[in-house]
């Protein structure tokens, strides 16, 4: 090969470089993983057990043992190795639903930048009884139409703050859309109640009026709405 040539080809290489990573991608990104030979067996491992569902899979486990740059690189490398974002698990969660109750906000983007979608949408509000947070209260969605919706349950904070979560669904998930019946209920032990025999729970009262903790008497009904997330609000009163 002459010098000349030898240089021209240089350019034209030099050239494509320029072009791939001027539309805000690297040469090398999701095709060329840089990993320790320990993440690469665990992520191979995964992609054998799940195939193009694995991104769910990866995220359910996930807890915080990766960070959100840790977990964005490893969902790329699975999306070049032909993994679907929009998956579900076996509960339904999609990659996007996970991503979101990790707190993972960059694959959150990520996945959205893909056309990910998610099942759960997430649901938060503010309880009040008289007008003041009604703290520790544990709050009830049942489906108002059996099969339309997801059963859920949240307890409120110092600031009667809730957030909903399903059985299936990761913590904090949120609820599926649809129209709900709500229950609330605050209990504590009834300190004029005979002892609990043995092996048995000590007898509660409720410190809300019993017509809230019903779902066929509290009059209380939500609708989630199917985006992002829902903020729904019940103001209690002792009337």
């Amino acid at each position: 090969m002459t010098f000349k040539l030898f240089l021209s080809c240089l350019l034209c290489f030099a050239l494509t470089l320029v072009s791939v990573c001027g539309n805000g991608g690297s040469f090398f990104a999701e095709s060329v993983s840089s990993f320790t030979p320990i993440e690469q067996a665990e992520i191979d491992q995964l992609i054998a057990a799940h195939g193009r569902d694995v991104i769910p899979y990866y995220l359910s486990g996930l807890e915080d043992r990766d960070t959100d740059e840790v977990a964005l690189k490893k969902i790329k490398y699975f999306v070049s190795q032909g993994a679907a974002v929009n998956a579900k698990d076996k509960n339904s969660m999609t990659s996007l639903d996970w991503a979101e109750s990790r707190g993972h906000t960059k694959v959150v983007k990520y996945l959205e930048s893909k056309g990910a979608f998610s099942t759960y949408k997430r649901v938060t509000g503010t309880v009040t009884f008289n007008g003041e947070p009604l703290d520790g209260a544990q709050i009830t969605f049942t489906p108002k139409t059996p099969g339309q919706g997801d059963q859920a349950q949240g307890r409120t904070d110092a600031n009667g703050r809730y957030q909903l979560t399903t059985a299936l669904g990761a913590a904090d998930a949120g609820t599926t859309p649809g129209d709900y019946l709500v229950a609330i209920r605050k209990t504590e032990v009834d300190p004029d109640a005979p002892p609990p025999a043995q092996g048995y729970l000590p007898q509660t009262r409720s410190l809300i009026p019993e017509r809230y903790t019903q779902t066929n008497t509290s009059g209380l009904t939500a609708t989630v709405e199917n985006k992002r997330s829902n903020e729904i609000n019940f103001a209690l009163t002792s009337e």
